[in-house]
């Protein structure tokens, strides 16, 4: 949705793991219904009314040429 099309990185989770900093825990845990989640997710609202919203910005934005 951000329309990020490309990402680097310089360490692997392989790298990271025997240091107790292992992605795949998170990935596990991501892939678990909101309610068996670990980690807790949640939304929090940030429209401002003094502000245009995000995604008509996005829209017109996409439409201009």
């Amino acid at each position: 949705m951000a329309g990020v099309a490309e990402v680097f990185y310089g360490y692997s989770g392989e790298d990271a793991a025997p240091y107790g900093l292992s992605n795949a825990v998170i990935y596990a845990d991501l892939a678990k219904s909101f309610v068996e989640q670990i980690i807790e997710v949640r939304h929090e609202t940030v429209r401002l009314e003094s502000r245009a919203d995000l995604y008509e910005d996005w829209k017109r934005a996409a439409e201009t040429p």
